[in-house]
């Protein structure tokens, strides 16, 4: 740790220290049974079949409201450095990455990311545009995490793991509420949402607009307005019906310096300041029946389109007089562009779970999905590529005796043109003692490629037709290797009602082959390829929920892990790996997050965060960045006028103003910006019948 880290870290231990002696002596609110007897949190949407923390087969992190509400993040993907394990940066001020155990780049692109189970990963990047979800923080009712592969339940892109958004009931929200935040980087967020009955239907309706200037010294702003609706619907006494639909749209800088990509030759900026335009848009539609033998059946059915666009095109015909180097007519322009796709999803999903009989419960379900990717710069002659898609899934806990859980989880994809690939997973839980488990489990995952990884095709053509040459290809088509990961995972979880502390530990070996690479040629040219090297990673995750009191609460959460192994990212001219690149530094050793929250009195709530990430090297446009610790405040105070419920909250990030790289350091990317100093923030929310 440097000085300014260890300042940091005492600063916050002493801080927590006084939040516990203060909770030490205040009797103003006595305990009482009820108080430390609280349940054991249940996975309610992280797996096909519900169980409790202690019942569960896989180690999962559940953020609840009360979590939400304490914490500082006024964006979602910084509630996800709770979890262990996990980095989470600002790549740029719009686009963060959030990604499990290392290896990651500013898109990490395996792990599921869903809302209310809607898969948001995109074709175009496989990864998440976290800006572009069209989800306030507002109307987050809990986050579930799995930690370690998910693929035999949710699929392909699971491979690390799975997040699972659930959004709240619009029942738990009546009337209207408003809420505004503003502060440092010229952050201006506004929210307003109204709850009520229309027509038999329990709906909200949210709108939200956010806008902030992003790092200094580059163009990473964002402008984005948002709208959503959700209406649940009670259609019989075993039916009901969710209706769910969104929109974003707006712009945000695209993090290019003034002066990157000038070119002496051509005498012109090949990657000028411009701003991306965003627009996306989902539809959702849920079916469940619950009948009285306790069977359940569940249908969904969504489709989801986004579109972003950074496409420009600068004049490259100024005349530059270098020999050997042609001349362009007078207006040619060269049309570029690193963001500039349009991708679309259907997808439908059939789910039941029989009565469940003394010994077993099972959960069987099949579904189907179209992709479409549609970019006249990224695919070259094809403009537009689509994959139909099948899976089959089925979940099964037998139990042979009364405290052992045998779970075996399978789903296979079917691929129209690739064929088929399964995931499984089999795991043993043993129920100990009422409040203690041990768990062990055993997965082998695949994850097939995207539309865009497989199908690349970017020529530089000029507006007069000249193709200038090749700037990114794929080898992948049709026939690849998918990547494969075998993990293996130890788990113990307990919880004591006397103390208020629940403890989780995991220990893990996560093995990542054939993994696909973006390797350089001799021409220059970037090919995308698969079997380009793994990697192995082992370690231990700890999570803590201790509740010495109903108005205190401390969140911890630490990871350990290390990394070994290679990736290629240089091709000869027959696309053969000539060199390599080492991963041993591309996880953080140690990552530790703690947040400890108090209620003074019926009106004011104080919280304290401390982050702490080891020094990591971020793949892709990110470098090697030092370890830093960081301290968020937040202070806030209800009130009430008449018949309206109010607070007001003082949120500071980075509270002792180290400051640190989040995701690049200019010394050695050669970009500036991504200095995270303290950033200070004023919220009002109010809340109206």
């Amino acid at each position: 740790m440097t000085k300014g880290s260890l300042r940091c870290f005492w600063f916050g231990t002493g801080i927590l220290s006084l939040i516990g002696s203060v909770c030490a002596n205040d009797a103003a609110t006595p305990l009482t049974e009820e108080d430390y007897f609280s349940p054991v949190p249940r996975v309610t949407s992280a797996a096909r079949l519900e169980k409790s923390l202690l019942e569960s087969g896989m180690s999962v992190t559940i953020i609840d409201r009360e979590t939400i509400e304490a914490s500082s993040a006024i964006e979602i993907p910084d509630l996800l450095r709770l979890v262990p394990g996990f980095q989470v940066a600002h790549a740029t001020g719009v686009i963060f990455a959030a990604g499990y155990h290392g290896a990651n780049d500013q898109w990490p692109r395996r792990m599921e990311v869903m809302v209310d189970g809607r898969s948001v990963y995109m074709n175009t990047i496989s990864g998440v545009e976290w800006s572009a979800l069209g989800l306030a923080i507002e109307d987050i009712e809990r986050i579930e995490v799995v930690r370690g592969p998910n693929a035999p339940t949710f699929g392909s892109n699971a491979v690390l793991g799975s997040i699972n958004i659930v959004t709240r009931a619009p029942f738990l929200m009546s009337g209207t509420y408003l809420r505004g935040t503003f502060g440092g980087e010229d952050t201006e967020i506004g929210v307003a949402r109204w709850a009520g009955s229309i027509g038999g239907w329990d709906s909200s309706i949210t709108a939200q607009y956010r806008a902030d200037d992003g790092f200094d010294g580059v163009n990473d702003h964002k402008r984005l307005s948002d709208l959503r609706f959700r209406g649940d619907y009670q259609a019989t006494v075993a039916d009901t019906v969710s209706v769910q639909m969104g929109m974003t749209s707006g712009e945000a800088g695209v993090d290019a310096p003034a002066d990157q990509g000038y070119s002496p030759i051509y005498k012109v900026n090949f990657d000028p300041y411009r701003d991306r335009d965003i627009r996306s848009h989902y539809q959702q539609l849920d079916w469940n029946r619950a009948d009285e033998d306790g069977s359940e059946y569940r249908f969904k059915f969504y489709h989801q389109y986004y579109d972003h666009d950074d496409s420009y095109a600068p004049d490259i015909s100024e005349p530059h007089g270098i020999p050997g180097v042609p001349e362009f007519p007078p207006g040619t322009t060269l049309p570029l562009g690193l963001q500039v796709a349009t991708t679309e999803r259907y997808d439908v999903e059939f789910q039941h779970n029989p009565a469940p009989a003394d010994s077993w419960r099972i959960a069987w379900g099949l579904g189907g999905r179209y992709d479409e990717l549609s970019s006249d710069l990224m695919l070259g002659d094809r403009s537009r590529v689509e994959r139909f898609s099948g899976r089959v899934f089925g979940s099964l806990e037998f139990k042979p005796v009364e405290d052992v859980a045998i779970a075996l989880d399978v789903l296979t994809e079917l691929h129209e043109s690739h064929g088929s690939e399964t995931s499984s997973r089999i795991g043993v839980n043993w129920l100990a003692a009422p409040q203690r488990s041990f768990r062990a489990n055993a997965s082998q995952s695949r994850r097939v490629f995207n539309l865009l990884e497989r199908f690349i095709d970017y020529p530089l053509i000029d507006s007069n037709g000249t193709n200038l040459g090749q700037l990114l290809i794929s080898t992948l088509e049709d026939d690849f290797t998918p990547e494969e990961v075998v993990a293996y995972e130890l788990g113990y979880t307990e919880k004591w009602d006397d103390l208020g502390l629940l403890l989780d530990v995991r220990l893990f070996l996560e093995e990542l082959d054939n993994s696909g690479m973006g390797g350089v040629n001799p021409s220059d040219v970037v090919v995308w390829r698969d079997e380009a090297g793994g990697w192995d990673t082992r370690g231990l995750d700890i999570q803590l929920d201790y509740r010495p009191r109903p108005d205190t609460r401390f969140i911890g959460a630490y990871s350990y892990a290390e990394i070994d192994g290679r990736v290629g990212y240089q091709l000869d001219d027959d696309d053969n790996i000539v060199r390599f690149e080492s991963l041993k530094d591309t996880a953080p050793r140690h990552t530790l997050s703690l947040l400890a929250s108090h209620r003074l009195d019926d009106r004011w709530l104080g919280s304290l965060g401390i982050y702490y990430m080891d020094n990591v090297r971020w793949r892709g446009e990110g470098s090697e960045v030092d370890s830093y610790t960081r301290v968020d405040l937040k202070l806030a105070r209800d009130f009430g006028l008449g018949d309206t419920e109010g607070q007001l909250a003082l949120i500071v990030h980075n509270l002792m103003d180290d400051e640190y790289h989040e995701f690049r350091d200019p010394e050695k990317n050669a970009r500036d910006g991504n200095v995270f100093d303290r950033r200070v923030y004023l919220q009002l929310s109010l809340g109206f019948d």
